[in-house]
């Protein structure tokens, strides 16, 4: 049996905690190496959701603009519509423009509607005189 004296024995000792001290000195700078590389990943995530911030506020900017845009247009269009109607159901005097009848939401205009319009148009040829039998002379139906 082989006996290892005791300068044998520290020296083997010393070697194992060397090579333990070796191993733990590996093993720690290969941790900070994937903790770094961690970290650089961490960093290059953090710009790259930056990036897609600054855009999506870019986006919201431009979707809140054409939404502005796109509801001015229907505030438009609904008054063009509500013009139009007005156009429709009733008939505009040649004379001042007014449309007349337009509540009635039909195409027959009344010859009392008509006359009542002529009685108070500032602008029609006929109204010092009373209104008899033709009441659309200066009124044309719209269609």
């Amino acid at each position: 049996m082989d006996t290892m004296t005791p300068e044998e024995t520290a020296a083997a000792k010393s070697d194992a905690y060397d090579k333990a001290n070796e191993s733990r000195a590996r093993d720690e700078l290969r941790l900070r190496q994937q903790i770094e590389q961690l970290r650089e990943a961490l960093r290059e995530a953090n710009a790259t959701i930056a990036a897609l911030n600054e855009h999506t506020d870019k986006y919201e900017d431009a979707m809140l603009k054409e939404r502005r845009l796109a509801e001015e247009r229907i505030k438009d269009k609904a008054g063009e519509i509500e013009r139009l109607s007005g156009l429709l159901w009733g008939g505009r005097c040649v004379y001042c423009g007014e449309v007349v009848g337009k509540d009635r939401q039909n195409q027959d205009l009344s010859d009392d509607v008509l006359r009542e319009h002529v009685r108070a148009c500032p602008k029609h040829p006929f109204r010092p005189t009373v209104v008899g039998s033709r009441p659309s002379i200066g009124l044309v139906a719209s269609s």
